[in-house]
């Protein structure tokens, strides 16, 4: 009994879900958005004048989303390029 209800309840999840897609909402996290202090900060941070984290406490953001808008902007450093 409780699989079918189960059953049921992921069903018309699935179909409201397939709704809202088709009027165009949007699922997830909304992204933060980029400051205009950026570009200071961030050739700051390629010019080796401050470091990853200290940039990213300058922006109030997490380090890791410093380091996403900077691959996002294209300020990597040549060094920081990777190949595997």
């Amino acid at each position: 009994m409780t699989q079918i209800e189960r059953e049921n309840i992921k069903q018309r999840q699935m179909e409201g879900i397939r709704e809202a897609k088709k009027k165009g909402i949007k699922f997830g996290r909304s992204k933060k958005e980029i400051p205009k202090e950026f570009d200071d900060v961030a050739k700051r941070w390629r010019n080796n004048k401050i470091s990853l984290r200290n940039g990213a406490k300058q922006l109030n953001a997490s380090h890791t989303t410093f380091s996403n808008w900077i691959k996002e902007k294209g300020y990597m450093k040549d060094n920081k390029k990777r190949d595997f």
